[in-house]
């Protein structure tokens, strides 16, 4: 019985030996001795382990959906900085770029979509006219993020607030500011004229066909407007009254269109008419025209280019005689409400329309900052004479029916109607202007503006 019980004891007590970890034979004990050293030999692995985690970015795993304006000045940077934005934060930037004629079926089919639609759009600011209740209100982003606006031109400060009647609201961001000035040959033209008479001294001068001519334009219907526009800007007049009814049927409506059918007659080449603004950017920069009337970039991309730029470095930019301007308008950046990332999106607008980054792409790209500093910049200067003369023209730059919802039906006509006489379709000034003024009214009736028109 003695033995029995000692049996059991000595079970129980090898039992009790395993969990306490000290087993029941002594040569395990040299196996966890000579596990140490490999303990010690794996603590530098261990820390070359830990120094190439990586902390996870912080919109890792983001897509952001952006409509970006084909052609548009913004367009070769955003491209660059899409790729900067990615590997800084980890949002992917999913770029598609539109021609302007599409960028308006575009958008409403954006909406349309909701969360599956784009998060982002860049093109001229005037599309927000219309579908501001589907944009996101940027004022407490601009606040949230400390954005700094107090710099911006004049310009890009009032017409990008206020839309749908909402006082100081914003819903765009500018990226460029886009007027129309004169870009002109300073070897056939030493000094640019101030006087619309002294303007079509210049033309006439430098008018001798077949060999050359005075004058580039876009001559197509959609195109002719800014050049009206700036004719009879200078001459003092709003478009419509406060109250939105017409004055563009005026004496003064009638003066500007009989002026620009006179430049456009006798010192434009044959068919400039049918020209877009890539004709006359070119037409221009290979010394065919002493000076060109439209848009920076379609002309920019000629000089840019050994191949078509044969007039070298004698080129400037000023604005139009009189304080003449064609429509202004800008490349603006606008986040869709239905965004599932908010801060994503405006951080990546916030960033490439930061000063630093504004300076970069008006040195690289010619991009027309809003930032007015930056035109008197050094480095700006250098890269980019030209933005002398074009900062002047922002200095008086005007857009056409700021915040009306109705814009396109009043800008589409202007061109038609203007190009009906251009064309000798309608010869009498007075009724060209007549009917364009009649058309108005019947789209401003349509949705009367609880605000007054102001310019």
């Amino acid at each position: 019985m003695k033995r029995i019980i000692s049996c059991i004891l000595a079970v129980i007590f090898a039992v009790s030996m395993v969990f306490l970890g000290i087993g029941c034979k002594e040569e395990a004990a040299p196996v966890e001795k000579e596990a140490a050293p490999v303990e010690e030999e794996a603590a530098p692995v261990e820390e070359e382990a830990e120094e190439p985690v990586v902390e996870e970015k912080k919109y890792e795993g983001v897509e952001l959906k952006i409509m970006v304006h084909a052609g548009s000045s913004g367009e070769r940077p955003i491209y660059e900085f899409a790729e900067e934005f990615y590997d800084k934060t980890g949002a992917k930037i999913s770029i598609e770029t539109v021609a302007w004629e599409n960028i308006m079926p575009k958008l409403m089919a954006s909406i349309e979509a909701g969360e599956r639609g784009y998060d982002i759009y860049y093109t001229n600011p005037e599309f927000s006219y219309t579908h501001w209740p589907s944009l996101l209100p940027l004022n407490p982003y601009i606040e949230k993020y400390n954005y700094d606006t107090s710099d911006w031109f004049e310009a890009a400060v009032k017409y990008g607030e206020g839309v749908g009647d909402v006082p100081d609201t914003r819903y765009t961001i500018p990226a460029s500011m886009v007027v129309a000035p004169v870009f002109y040959n300073t070897e056939k033209i030493p000094e640019y004229p101030t006087t619309w008479e002294g303007y079509e001294e210049v033309l006439a001068e430098n008018t001798n066909p077949p060999e050359e001519y005075g004058l580039a334009v876009a001559g197509v219907p959609v195109q002719t407007v800014r050049q009206f526009y700036a004719r009879f800007w200078s001459l003092g007049d709003p478009l419509l009254t406060p109250d939105w009814k017409p004055l563009i049927n005026n004496e003064n409506g009638v003066r500007a269109l009989e002026m620009l059918k006179e430049t456009i007659d006798n010192f434009t080449p044959p068919g400039v008419l049918g020209w877009d603004n890539p004709d006359a950017g070119a037409a221009f920069a290979n010394g065919l025209c002493a000076t060109y009337e439209g848009w920076t970039g379609n002309v920019l991309t000629f000089l840019e280019d050994p191949a078509e730029n044969k007039i070298g470095d004698n080129w400037a930019v000023a604005m139009y005689p009189e304080g003449g301007t064609g429509n202004m308008t800008d490349n603006s950046f606008a986040i869709f409400k239905t965004t599932k990332n908010p801060d994503a999106a405006f951080e990546f607008i916030a960033e490439f329309t930061n000063k630093e980054n504004s300076k970069r792409w008006a040195v690289e790209y010619a991009l027309e900052t809003p930032i007015r500093s930056i035109y008197d910049d050094p480095e700006v200067q250098a890269a980019q004479p030209w933005f002398e003369g074009y900062k002047e023209a922002l200095d008086v730059a005007k857009p056409a029916f700021w915040r009306v919802p109705q814009w396109i039906e009043l800008f589409i006509p202007t061109g038609e109607m203007v190009s009906k006489y251009l064309s000798g379709e309608i010869t009498d000034p007075q009724v060209a202007l007549d009917q364009l003024a009649a058309t108005w009214e019947e789209a401003i009736e349509k949705a009367p503006p609880e605000f007054e028109y102001m310019e």
